[in-house]
């Protein structure tokens, strides 16, 4: 099989995978039958239908690559019964290959994650617990209660605790464990502390990476991504994401 050939065999699963995810894109339905085909009946259409709903952040991430390519099958052939007018290079066919894999198998949260990550009990000893974060240079840390989450220990959550302590001797000298500072912890549905929040394991990287991207425009911090198999606060935890962690995402 000449590169060309190969090159336009790729092609064709991946515009069969563009064309489905567009038919299934919600602002589609309130168009007629023959409207709707006519939207999602070719590549560079269906593209420009992706792009515009915004929220398939795996095309998104690779829309203008993906264009690219939808320009050189058209340069290559219209018609698939003629023969190719030119071989694309070698590098051009693994791209595309590359590219294919990356749209319908795209890295997931799950292998950028720090697993098995350290979580404290409200029943843990307050200076401990400060000590590992310290030691390990953690920033946030989950706190439980028995299978709950009751809070996230911050530095921010710890100076809250200071500052309402500052001219309480008693809160001072009686902080023994973390149920003692569990009110001035941070939560995940408290907007005026660092963002939190809760992803499922299978949850793409470029979605995760938005969501830091947004508190970014908005003039706030995702202080920690806590990843569960669906995504649910009260689900085991599997891992947890921070900004570090982007860093692995696949280029």
């Amino acid at each position: 099989m000449s590169r060309a050939s190969e090159f336009l065999t790729v092609f064709s699963k991946l515009e069969d995978e563009i064309l489905r995810r567009a038919r299934k894109v919600p602002q589609l339905r309130g168009f007629a039958t023959h409207e709707k085909s006519k939207k999602v009946q070719y590549f560079s259409s269906s593209l420009d239908v992706l792009q515009d709903y915004g929220k398939d952040r795996v095309v998104n991430e690779y829309i203008d690559t993906l264009r690219l390519y939808g320009k050189l099958r058209n340069a290559l052939s219209h018609n698939y019964d003629d023969d190719p007018i030119a071989d694309p290079h070698e590098d051009t066919v693994r791209g595309i290959k590359q590219l294919y894999e990356s749209i319908t198998k795209p890295q997931s949260v799950s292998q950028i994650m720090t697993e098995k990550p350290v979580v404290f009990s409200v029943g843990d000893d307050a200076y401990e617990a400060l000590g590992v974060m310290d030691r390990n240079w953690y920033t946030s840390v989950p706190v439980y209660r028995g299978e709950n989450l009751a809070g996230v220990l911050s530095e921010r959550s710890m100076l809250r605790w200071a500052v309402a302590s500052a001219d309480d001797d008693v809160k001072l000298t009686e902080l023994r464990t973390l149920a003692d500072i569990e009110e001035y912890l941070d939560t995940p549905d408290d907007s005026e502390t660092d963002l939190y929040y809760f992803v499922a394991k299978d949850t793409d990287v470029y979605t995760v990476r938005d969501l830091f991207d947004r508190a970014i425009r908005d003039g706030k911090r995702v202080a920690a991504i806590f990843v569960t198999h669906n995504g649910k606060v009260s689900e085991s935890l599997l891992g947890i994401v921070t900004a570090w962690d982007l860093s692995r995402i696949d280029k």
